[in-house]
């Protein structure tokens, strides 16, 4: 297995770039007692600086362009360098492996923006799209453009977001390709934090010229196939009277999402991948709504690492990792953040 620490010893170069960086992770407010999984991420993190790596002949390979090299997966391809993802998705090693039986088309100089969750517009925002720093930092350095590998028909927001950018892409169409040389970006967001400065290079890489939300938004997941919340009437009503606009993200462009939480300053979302939209508001505060049954702390983390207000309100589990909202608890939370 090659992980994110032992890249640089299989590359046939590596470049640093960007700045160390030091956070320290503080609880989060609250009425409820704070989730296990949450009080292990409590302390102090330390950033090293990023690197890139360049790798010869590599196979990217199935569905999620799952990097081998020598038989050896390289966990910064498909994985977003993480262990737990490749022992949880191992499927997809077993697909890529299958693909590779096939002709590999080749390719001369490329970098994969694939992966196991890359249609996911979370991943894609938090873990795929900070690649693009590193991309360019690649091609002062050399002069080179590699050609942007993409997973088969990609969401909308994918080809949205590679609009402006100056590197042509391909789909996977072959399902198994032979890289002459794989740029490798280290994955930025490690122990499930997101450095701060790769968000202010997010806001800086896409800044929005339209901020027409409200500064208080909710975000709905009325047409999500799971996470909605049942009482979402009640809700609404509740925060429409205090001035809050209530957004749904599914049916939104790239641009869209961007601009409707650019301006915002309150933002109250169940856990979603809608909620990763606060990277581009400026210094907001948070409410999140989880469930003792779905409290990944992804979305505090996003906030925590930026020393934003954060709260969240612990909400009844349904079926379906659907919620009811205490209404009565989310008004403490947000009157406490």
């Amino acid at each position: 297995m090659i992980t994110t620490e032992r890249l640089p010893e299989i590359a046939d170069h590596v470049w640093e770039y960007g700045e160390a960086e030091a956070i320290e992770i503080t609880p989060p407010v609250g009425v409820d007692p704070l989730p296990a999984e949450w009080q292990e991420k409590l302390g102090p993190y330390q950033f090293n600086k990023p690197y890139i790596a360049e790798v010869e002949d590599v196979h990217l390979a199935g569905p999620a362009l799952v990097g081998v090299k020598d038989g050896d997966v390289i966990l910064d391809t498909a994985y977003y360098g993480r262990l737990d993802l490749w022992e949880r998705n191992y499927p997809h090693f077993e697909m890529a492996r299958d693909a590779m039986k096939r002709p590999a088309k080749e390719i001369e100089l490329a970098v994969s923006f694939g992966g196991v969750w890359s249609h996911n517009y979370f991943h894609w925002v938090l873990d795929t799209l900070p690649k693009i720093e590193a991309l360019r930092e690649y091609s002062i350095e050399t002069g080179n453009y590699p050609i942007i590998l993409l997973e088969h028909e990609p969401p909308a927001f994918v080809f949205e977001s590679l609009e402006p950018l100056e590197y042509g892409y391909v789909t996977n169409e072959d399902y198994h390709y032979h890289i002459e040389s794989l740029v490798v970006p280290q994955n930025r967001r490690k122990f499930g934090i997101v450095p701060p400065g790769v968000v202010d290079y997010l806001r800086k890489l896409y800044p929005s010229d339209v901020m027409y939300s409200t500064p208080d938004l909710y975000i709905t997941r009325k047409e999500a196939r799971n996470r909605r919340v049942e009482n979402e009437e009640e809700l609404t009503d509740y925060l429409l009277e205090r001035g809050y606009s209530v957004k749904m993200t599914e049916r939104s462009s790239f641009a869209e999402q961007r601009d409707m939480c650019a301006g915002a300053e309150n933002i109250i979302s169940p856990h979603g991948a809608g909620l990763a939209n606060m990277v581009w508001a400026d210094n907001p505060k948070i409410v999140e709504l989880v469930t003792p049954d779905y409290s990944n702390p992804c979305g505090w983390l996003i906030a925590a690492g930026k020393g934003w207000d954060y709260g969240f309100v612990m909400c009844e589990s349904l079926p379906g990792e659907n919620m009811r909202v205490d209404i009565g608890k989310l008004h403490d939370v947000c009157e406490m953040v």
